[in-house]
């Protein structure tokens, strides 16, 4: 499930998208992939809505006409977000996928047309998670969390996977931007809160700040955590 300002998308097991609104009326309905969709990601206009399944498709579709452009993996993937971080997705459909076959793939559109992929991340098992606050990106494979800097092209910070909890495959880690700067990291029976931070220039050679997380804040819960959201608190008589 993936919530915008004005509506939901839901992905099923039968490869299907629906777009919801927010009473939970069904707006419309179509099929980009033909197996279990695993992963779902709407841009900021609400324009495109990204998903991906476990036949190895990743398909970029239009929420309002259903029309989509499709890339095929041999692997099943599972984790997908759309970058949208300049506000401009629609020119270049800058996308981040994760899967079984263990790679953090980077895929947009070149200036002929066509997607490119970069590899950005291998070899430390499948990449579960996927998650982008900005010009900086999350993921999780088996070893933990990365964080990195899309806009400088360098490492951020790196969350070991909890002690002793149980492999991602069983208990799926769970990653949300809260802000720019805020990601929340759930995994098994644990939350962590880390916030972006700056160290300044980082030498005359250096391109902007160098930037680090550090994890402010630790929760364990006495349940399994499923999934992340924002919630806006409205108080009352206000």
């Amino acid at each position: 499930l993936a919530v915008h300002a004005r509506f939901l998308v839901l992905g099923t097991a039968s490869g299907a998208l629906h777009i919801l609104d927010p009473s939970g009326l069904e707006l419309r309905r179509f099929a980009p992939h033909s197996s279990a969709v695993t992963g779902v990601s709407i841009d900021a206009s609400g324009e495109f809505v990204g998903s991906c399944s476990q036949d190895g498709t990743v398909v970029v579709s239009n929420t309002i006409s259903g029309e989509g452009s499709t890339q095929w993996y041999p692997r099943p993937v599972q984790s997908i977000a759309l970058m949208d971080s300049a506000g401009d997705f629609a020119s270049r459909r800058p996308v981040a996928t994760g899967g079984l076959a263990g790679q953090l793939v980077h895929s947009a559109r070149g200036w002929f047309g066509g997607a490119k992929d970069t590899v950005l991340h291998a070899g430390e098992g499948p990449v579960t998670a996927v998650a982008c606050g900005g010009p900086l990106s999350a993921w999780a494979n088996d070893v933990g969390v990365k964080v990195f800097d899309t806009a400088h092209n360098r490492c951020v910070s790196f969350v070991e996977r909890p002690y002793e909890r149980p492999p991602s495959d069983l208990f799926r880690c769970q990653l949300l931007w809260s802000s720019p700067a805020e990601l929340v990291i759930g995994w098994a029976d644990s939350i962590k809160l880390g916030v972006v931070r700056s160290r300044g220039g980082g030498g005359p050679d250096s391109k902007g700040p160098r930037l680090y997380m550090e994890v402010v804040a630790l929760l364990q819960t006495d349940f399994f955590v499923c999934g992340l959201a924002t919630a806006r608190l409205r108080r009352e008589g206000g």
